[in-house]
C-alpha cells in the first residue's frame, strides 16, 4: 500500500502546525530546519543554556556530514549528547555529574582515584 499526497486543487498540501496538539493561534515558523525550528523556540522561551547546548549539537552534527564513515559516528555521539542536554535543560530537569569517586566505591577504585580494570 502506498502512500499518496494530499492534494487540493491539483496542487499538493502539507500540515503547517503541530500535529500533536496542535496551537493553532500561534504564528507560523517557515523553515525546512529542526535546527533553526528548536532553536527559534529556545530563544523565545528564554533558554539560553539549553540554546548553548542545542547550537553546539548542530555544530557536531554539521561536521559529521562531511566526514568517513570511521571517523562521523563520534562526531554524531557528541551531537546526540549535547542535544539530549538541551532538551533536560530546556524541561528543567535536573542533571548529576558522575565521577569514579562518587559512582563507585572505594574497592572499585585505585588509590589514585582510577577506576580498576578486570583482567
Amino acid at each position: 500500500m502506498s502512500i499518496e499526497p494530499v492534494k487540493l486543487k491539483r496542487r499538493e498540501i502539507a500540515p503547517h502546525k503541530a500535529l500533536v496538539a496542535p496551537l493553532l493561534n500561534s504564528r507560523n515558523v517557515l523553515t525546512n530546519s529542526p535546527w533553526t525550528f528548536v532553536g527559534l523556540w529556545l530563544q523565545r522561551n528564554h533558554k539560553p543554556k539549553a540554546l548553548f547546548y542545542w547550537e553546539q549539537a548542530q555544530e557536531f552534527h554539521k561536521v559529521s556530514v562531511g566526514l568517513p564513515l570511521r571517523s562521523a559516528p563520534l562526531l554524531l555521539y557528541y551531537c546526540f549528547m549535547n542535544t539530549v542536554k538541551a532538551l533536560l535543560v530546556a524541561k528543567g530537569v535536573a542533571s548529576t555529574r558522575c565521577t569514579a569517586s562518587r559512582c563507585f566505591p572505594r574497592s572499585y577504585r585505585e588509590p589514585n582515584g582510577l577506576l580498576r580494570r578486570k583482567v
